[in-house]
């Protein structure tokens, strides 16, 4: 397994560079590159300045590729004065969740145990950013097999929204988020089975997007649960977001939807359930701030979403099914113990009962996408804020949030939907919460449209989390 590069001590100049794409976002970094107001090799260089610095403390990443990242984005500068221009992403500084194949990098997918032959090499989607002249920096850290949502057996990342408390930063894409959330990359990939993505970038401050499931390939990425399982983008904003999504497929970005033709469907019951205040506090402050500016918002049966619970045992007997009964079994004392628990569910569930929950998905998958009038479903993305670790010495706790952390955006994935959650605040909040928005199959560049719609009428923060502040820390 690859441990994080940490420079040595003293050899840093603390000084923090700032985040070379956050002032306008991909769009603008794009015209500065092909303005010459900026090269890619300086903006890598950047990124990599202040992962040295924030490394150490947020421990987000799992292998650092600087030396290869730099060479990547001086071919790129040399290939944009001789003309060649190989798109929008063309330069842009990434990272990449390892639990995804990359070429001259380690994916150890969280894990001591070498799952390298299920995960196989580079695959399509790589490629593919790849030859967009992305520049990837590195992997980040996840969740052992991406199978959870809570704290790390070999460390988890810190939550970069405070400086002074060690806060869970969701999963399993939790490296990916803290590195977007601390301007340690431009954008991360990561993957999302049942909120992987979504999770932490609500509890990151963060937009993440849950793609339509089969929308971009998936070979060269550890598989979770097939049925279930989509690549996801982490980035600042809806709006890069959304620039991504677009350079991606080829096609124009979504446009900001126009809020006053927008019917936004709240579902209570299920969505309500388990939510603490806090957080329903920030989804009435951005929905009333969407109403404000003409959007209508209104209440929705949406009964579909309640049996994505009696799905919770179909995501461990699928990876059960890929990494095979008795591999688990000879490995089961090398993982995390949590891991190891909820992988074992499966070990009493017979093909039949697999089979059996699986038969009435395409019928309630079709009865999901049936909105009616609404334009979008809007949720909580999680139901509680970034806690602080030391609650999970608590046995009780640990149990309540793993039983709760999925309960709002495993219902995407069941029922074959898109899903984007971007950060709301609440005046009185020091941590953001996530307001998900989920479309129908296919619809993801309307659930982007309608996430940068929301996202530009909502408050942002001051400044980015904490870690700008955190410039002289003795880490």
């Amino acid at each position: 397994m690859s441990v994080r590069q940490d420079p040595p001590a003293g050899s840093v100049d603390r000084a923090l560079p700032p985040d070379p794409v956050a002032p306008g976002g991909l769009a603008e970094f794009a015209r500065g590159l092909r303005a010459g107001a900026v090269t890619a090799e300086d903006a890598t260089a950047a990124y990599l300045k202040r992962i040295a610095i924030l490394e150490p403390h947020l421990g987000a990443f799992a292998h650092l590729d600087g030396p290869r990242a730099i060479d990547n984005a001086g071919a790129v500068d040399r290939m944009l004065s001789s003309g060649v221009d190989l798109g929008p992403l063309m330069g842009v500084p990434m990272a990449v969740k390892d639990i995804i194949a990359v070429d001259g990098m380690p994916t150890a997918a969280g894990s001591k145990v070498d799952v390298s032959d299920i995960i196989g090499g580079q695959g399509t989607f790589i490629q593919r950013l790849r030859r967009a002249g992305c520049v990837v920096l590195g992997k980040t850290v996840t969740v052992e097999f991406a199978f959870g949502a809570g704290p790390h057996a070999a460390g988890t990342p810190w939550n970069p929204w405070d400086e002074s408390v060690h806060r869970i930063p969701g999963g399993s894409s939790s490296g990916s988020a803290v590195a977007v959330a601390a301007g340690m990359c431009a954008f991360a990939l990561g993957t999302d089975t049942g909120g992987s993505v979504r999770i932490p970038a609500a509890l990151c401050g963060v937009a993440g997007l849950k793609t339509t499931h089969g929308l971009w390939p998936l070979d060269g990425v550890l598989p979770a649960a097939p049925s279930f399982d989509t690549m996801g983008l982490l980035a600042a904003t809806a709006a890069d977001l959304s620039y991504i999504y677009a350079a991606v497929q080829g096609a124009k970005s979504p446009p900001l939807a126009e809020l006053g033709n927008l019917t936004l469907g709240r579902p209570r019951g299920f969505f309500s359930d388990l939510v603490d205040p806090d957080v329903e506090a920030c989804i009435d402050a951005a929905l009333a701030a969407a109403e404000a500016e003409g959007a209508t918002v209104r209440e929705i049966a949406f009964p579909e979403a309640e049996v994505a619970r009696n799905y919770a045992i179909v995501v461990p007997t699928e990876f059960l099914s890929v990494l095979t009964r008795e591999r688990f079994l000879a490995i089961r004392e090398q993982l995390d113990p949590d891991v190891a628990a909820r992988i074992a569910v499966a070990l009493e569930v017979s093909p039949d009962r697999h089979r059996d929950l699986m038969r009435d998905r395409p019928a309630l998958c079709r009865a999901a996408a049936r909105l009616g009038d609404v334009d979008a479903i809007v949720t909580p993305t999680a139901p509680l804020l970034a806690v602080p670790m030391t609650r999970f010495a608590d046995d009780d706790f640990a149990r309540d949030y793993h039983r709760r952390i999925t309960d709002k955006t495993r219902a995407a994935n069941v029922l074959d939907l898109c899903a984007v959650t971007i950060p709301v605040l609440e005046p009185q909040s020091k941590l953001p919460a996530g307001l998900q928005l989920m479309c129908r199959r296919g619809e993801d560049a309307k659930a982007l449209s309608l996430a940068q719609a929301l996202e530009a009428c909502l408050p942002r923060p001051e400044v980015r989390p904490s870690a700008e502040n955190d410039r002289n820390r003795d880490t």
